[in-house]
C-alpha cells in the first residue's frame, strides 16, 4: 500500500472501534486519524447546527487543555485537529496546540 503518512498513532484503532459516536445532542465524531510526520491527531465530526467558528474554537480549546490527557500530548509536540462539517456545506477547521493553554 501507499503510505500517505496516515499512520495509527497511539490509541487510534481503538477508538476508531467505537466510532461514529454521539458527542452531544448536534454532534456526532465520525472517526480519528493520527498523521506522524507533523504529529497532528484530527477529528472528524459532523454536527446538526450551524457554528460560530469564534464560539467553536473557544470552546475546543478550553475543553482540551482542561483534559490533562490531551495536555500531556501536546506537550510532547502534538496538535489537536478538530473538523466539523455543517449541514450547510460550511466546515470549521480548528487546532489547538500547548501555547493555546497557556492563554
Amino acid at each position: 500500500g501507499i503510505d500517505n503518512g496516515q499512520a495509527s498513532g497511539p490509541g487510534v484503532d481503538l477508538f476508531n472501534k467505537d466510532l461514529p459516536r454521539r458527542v452531544d445532542t448536534t454532534t456526532i465524531l465520525q472517526s480519528v486519524a493520527y498523521t506522524s510526520f507533523d504529529k497532528v491527531y484530527m477529528y472528524r465530526y459532523t454536527t446538526t447546527n450551524p457554528m460560530d467558528a469564534r464560539l467553536q474554537r473557544a470552546g475546543i480549546v478550553k475543553q482540551q487543555c482542561s483534559s490533562p490527557n490531551l495536555l500531556a500530548f501536546m506537550k510532547r509536540g502534538v496538535t489537536l485537529r478538530s473538523l466539523y462539517f455543517a449541514p450547510n456545506q460550511q466546515m470549521v477547521d480548528i487546532e489547538v496546540r500547548a501555547g493555546d493553554c497557556a492563554r
